[in-house]
């Protein structure tokens, strides 16, 4: 008996001691240009982000900004938006009072560096309205839960992107990714219904940290194309992806091509109508 729990403990720390460093040399890959340009019709900024990839063992975060020599966005009625280079990587549009982005209007947007041109092209969908925010104080988690209170256009096949903002903050942990099919998710027949609990509950709210008086809340509503939906989609499946299990991470899609001189584009175009609604929790 004694013979065979020593044998047992020799072979365990022989076990554990055999840990040996392997060196992996990766091959580093093309650099990829993002372009973040979701346009919308607010009488507020536009920007479009533009930055460069960093390696998949990059453990920074840091993507550099790229620039760029020019961002022009067109409608199909001949109507050309120019945007200015507020900083490295960051171009932005101020709406004049007499802009008017419409329903079914055709946009293009193309970025151009020396020879390099990028191109990506949209259709403005539209949103839907928000009847109102509402909130209810929750004793057993010592806050406040918001509700929103919105219904689905009626027609099958709505797309939406909902954000929200906390004290003027955007929400945008990838868990946080709140979009919509109609009023639900896809082949849920929920076409013109109000917008199920997940959505207009879950998504809006940090449950670990509950909202409090004199906290505001912002929620918009953006009318999305389908293959933005799709991206949002694969794009939340990516940054939440891990384990022992996950599946090899890959590119989600973009609407961007590109010319023979430029970089591989990742990222995307949309221009959108957009509601919003605000509240502030008082007692």
């Amino acid at each position: 008996m004694h013979r065979i729990i020593t044998v047992l403990i020799i072979g365990f720390f022989s076990l554990t001691a055999c840990e040996d460093v392997v060196e992996v040399d990766v091959n580093k890959s093309e650099t990829q240009i993002c372009i973040d340009a979701i346009i919308t019709n607010a009488k507020e900024p536009q920007v479009v982000r533009i930055s460069q990839s960093i390696a998949y063992f990059d453990n920074s975060g840091d993507f550099p900004p790229y620039a760029v020599d020019s961002v022009v966005m067109s409608d199909n009625l001949g109507n050309k938006y120019y945007f200015d280079k507020t900083q490295t990587g960051v171009y932005t549009y101020l709406p004049s009072p007499l802009d008017s982005l419409e329903q079914n209007s055709h946009f293009i947007l193309k970025v151009y560096k020396g020879q390099a041109v990028y191109t990506a092209q949209s259709t403005l969908m539209r949103s839907t309205s928000i009847d109102s925010l509402t909130y209810q104080y929750n004793e057993r988690m010592n806050g406040y839960i918001v509700s929103l209170h919105a219904r689905d256009a009626y027609g099958v096949g709505d797309c939406y992107w909902l954000r929200t903002y906390r004290n003027g903050v955007f929400m945008n942990h990838p868990g946080k990714i709140n979009i919509a099919y109609d009023a639900g998710y896809p082949q849920m027949f929920s076409d013109s219904l109000e917008f199920v609990f997940p959505i207009a509950i879950m998504q809006i709210n940090d449950f670990e940290k509950p909202y409090q008086i004199g906290e505001k809340v912002k929620v918009e509503i953006l009318g999305i194309n389908g293959d933005y939906y799709q991206y949002l989609s694969m794009a939340q499946q990516q940054m939440q992806n891990g384990g022992m299990f996950a599946p090899p991470p890959v590119n989600v899609r973009t609407n961007f091509t590109a010319n023979a001189h430029a970089l591989t584009p990742v990222g995307f175009f949309n221009v959108c109508e957009v509601q919003s609604a605000e509240i502030e929790i008082i007692k």
